[in-house]
């Protein structure tokens, strides 16, 4: 839990500045995206997401969607990420 960041940077840094594929994922993931995302287009999410076999959530919000301003779209994003927690990793 600790380790937990908005985004990887290490993936952020082959997406936007090297080109070059992010590396194998081997397990469920989910790829959110914010509608207003000036770094990474929204076309590039979902292919993203196609790519990995990944689930695909867009939100009206900006880049930094875990810290993203609450009166926007902040409980629809938690509680699509929970829900998404609990179809994949609880029974």
């Amino acid at each position: 839990f600790q380790k937990l960041v908005p985004e990887s940077s290490r993936a952020a840094k082959q997406l936007a500045f090297c080109g070059r594929p992010i590396s194998d994922i081997k397990c469920k993931s989910l790829v959110m995206a914010g509608a207003y995302d000036r770094l990474i287009p929204l076309q590039s999410q979902i292919a993203i997401a196609k790519k990995y076999k990944s689930k695909y959530l867009s939100f009206l919000a900006g880049h930094m969607l875990p810290l993203e301003d609450k009166r926007c779209c902040g409980n629809e994003i938690i509680n699509s990420i929970h829900k998404w927690i609990d179809s994949n990793f609880i029974s």
